[in-house]
């Protein structure tokens, strides 16, 4: 609640129990089991009954130049953690023009990485996406997609320099973020142990993605510990 307003509403589904292989946030090590060309989308087989829904659009990462038609800025002042990720896949939608063929981003039994961004629902199999984000305290990271923001709740000008300076002092180069509004008047010091505390988490499911077979890397946050993030 912010000024007796709501700001965010989570709820847990009745089923929540049986979705909780396919949880918002998990990382799975998947293989590439069907590919619909006309329809630019994939299934991939993460060995827990249901193929995840992968589209291109979750598969393409533009470069420099694409990006500078890349924008998360919007007027909407009351928004969730959830709607700053949802919103970089919605943006990434305006860029189709420069979106290639499914083919050209797997190929058919290819071993890859997937993140569950939409549970199943009904008969209706999970979604994921080739980008993968891991969600702090005060940072969400992007470490395979060049994108960086700072949320539009942070209103005060002064503020939004302070973090965007800070964080450019330690962030990698190639990782994309998102400040969140958690991250207002927050210290240098807090900032880097979100920040490396997620490096932490991507370097190990790079290595589990070496070291195991077609299984869960990285699980999505429970409902309790997504509310204690926001």
């Amino acid at each position: 609640m912010e000024n007796n307003q709501i700001i965010d509403f989570f709820f847990q589904p009745a089923d929540y129990k049986n979705s909780m292989k396919f949880s918002e946030g998990s990382i799975y090590k998947g293989k590439v089991v069907k590919i619909l060309e006309g329809l630019d989308a994939s299934f991939i087989d993460i060995g827990q009954g249901k193929a995840v829904f992968v589209h291109a659009i979750d598969l393409y990462k533009p470069n420099k130049e694409e990006m500078k038609s890349f924008s998360l800025e919007v007027t909407k002042k009351q928004y969730s953690v959830a709607d700053d990720v949802s919103r970089v896949s919605e943006e990434l939608k305006k860029l189709k023009q420069y979106i290639k063929p499914i083919a050209h981003y797997i190929q058919l039994n290819q071993e890859v990485l997937v993140q569950i961004d939409k549970e199943p629902i009904s008969t209706k199999g999970p979604k994921g996406t080739g980008h993968i984000s891991f969600i702090g305290k005060y940072i969400i990271l992007y470490p395979n997609l060049g994108i960086s923001y700072i949320s539009d709740r942070i209103s005060s000008l002064e503020e939004r320099i302070r973090l965007k300076s800070l964080i450019t002092s330690f962030a990698y180069n190639d990782y994309g973020y998102i400040i969140k509004n958690n991250a207002q008047d927050v210290s240098l010091d807090l900032l880097q142990q979100d920040y490396f505390s997620l490096v932490e988490d991507w370097k190990r499911v790079q290595k589990a993605f070496d070291d195991k077979e077609k299984t869960l890397l990285y699980k999505g946050d429970s409902f309790v510990e997504k509310t204690i993030k926001e």
